[in-house]
């Protein structure tokens, strides 16, 4: 998958939290409200509001599992969004023919049941959310799922999670840019900072690839920088999946998600070269990890 592919992956994710947010409440409203009351509610009201906000809702949550589809493909895979927005239309397909059912006799249990599946599918969502907002290092998109894995908030969680997509969005839109731009060693870009002596940014000691598709090495920057992306030479393993997102000054210890390494060889060292910003200049420092292909307790 292309990084622009990554960019629509992410785009699905922020329409499907825009159309799924306000119909969430309704839908959640509408299902503690037949908890309570059951068939002493009007079957049209049901039936209007499946058809109105039902609709919009199942749309949204078409959207984030295609989202979730897309991004496992690359490697990151987040089965709680993804389990949770097909069982989001499930659950709307089950309380809708209920409730179209329910002109000719009305019983309130099937459209329970639906709106319970919408409800918990809901949690599963905000998990998935969550989850994406560490993978990416975005607290607003974090924050955003918490919210949104609580029924009854979860419309104010979609919203923030709209706000963190749209983050991400940009930061890998602005690293695809970056990219494009002839990249230029250390020593080329020294004459650009106050002190040219500072710019040594190398790595402490030897990084480890984990067989979960995990890369963590030690780098040492004198300056601040953007983390841009990050490849391992002799492969097609890439990574714009990286905590954190931003060097410090001192020793910085950086997680790169690369997702399925599986063509890597064990105990073999590789080179993984990452792409920093620093004063809009684009500059690839090559660390080292050795890849560790299970676990040893």
């Amino acid at each position: 998958m292309s990084k622009q592919q990554e960019v629509e992956a992410l785009k699905n994710l922020r329409s499907g939290t825009a159309r799924i947010s306000f119909p969430s409440l309704f839908l959640n409203i509408m299902f503690f409200t037949l908890v309570l009351y059951g068939n002493s509610i009007s079957p049209l009201i049901v039936l209007f509001v499946e058809i109105v906000f039902g609709m919009l809702g199942a749309d949204g949550a078409s959207k984030l599992s295609r989202g979730f589809r897309d991004l496992r493909r690359i490697g990151i895979k987040v089965d709680e969004g993804r389990t949770g927005s097909g069982l989001y239309v499930v659950g709307f397909l089950i309380s809708f023919f209920g409730s179209f059912s329910s002109i000719f006799s009305w019983n309130s249990t099937s459209v329970t049941v639906g709106l319970g599946i919408q409800t918990f599918a809901g949690i599963l969502i905000g998990i998935g959310i969550n989850e994406l907002g560490k993978i990416y290092n975005e607290e607003v998109l974090r924050t955003g799922g918490v919210i949104a894995s609580v029924p009854l908030a979860s419309f104010i969680g979609y919203i923030i999670a709209y706000s963190g997509f749209i983050r991400v969005e940009k930061r890998i839109m602005r690293a695809i840019e970056q990219e494009k731009k002839p990249p230029v060693t250390s020593s080329e870009s020294q004459t650009s900072l106050n002190n040219p002596t500072e710019n040594q940014i190398t790595q402490v000691g030897q990084g480890i690839i984990e067989f979960s598709g995990y890369a963590r090495v030690s780098i040492y920057s004198p300056v601040s920088a953007e983390i841009l992306s990050a490849k391992i030479q002799g492969t097609n393993l890439e990574s714009r999946v990286i905590t954190p997102s931003n060097l410090e000054k001192g020793i910085n210890e950086v997680s790169i998600f690369f997702g399925n390494v599986s063509v890597l060889k064990p105990n073999e060292t590789y080179i993984i070269t990452v792409s920093l910003l620093i004063e809009r200049k684009v500059i690839n420092i090559n660390t080292q990890a050795t890849y560790i292909s299970r676990i040893f307790s």
